[in-house]
């Protein structure tokens, strides 16, 4: 009766060890869910600020182009605009220089 009695306190003991530890392990398994959490959303703002910031690049890049192009539209005007006054001028030239010409011809 005696052994049994013992086997039943053992079985008790192991029994009461087993569910501390149990408790324990849950009590770790829940640090670990948080620390996860923690990790995870962490990572999902980084990924967040990562896309900001590709959205951005390519915000900027877009702008680069546009402004390139109103740039060289300008420049291209301003040429345009510099073959205009420089046709004009030569034109003025020759008809002052016919001019000159057909009065000297006048005088002889």
């Amino acid at each position: 009766a005696v052994d049994f009695e013992k086997f039943e306190n053992e079985k008790e003991e192991m029994k009461m060890n087993l569910e501390k530890e149990k408790h324990e392990m849950i009590s770790k398994l829940n640090e670990v869910n948080e620390e996860k959490n923690i990790f995870e959303k962490k990572n999902k703002e980084l990924q967040n600020e990562i896309d900001n910031m590709k959205l951005a690049m390519t915000l900027n890049v877009d702008q680069i182009q546009i402004q390139s192009k109103q740039q060289i539209e300008l420049l291209e005007r301003e040429i345009s605009s510099l073959k205009q006054d420089l046709e004009i001028t030569t034109t003025k030239q020759q008809k002052q220089q016919e001019e000159i010409l057909k009065q000297e011809q006048e005088q002889e």
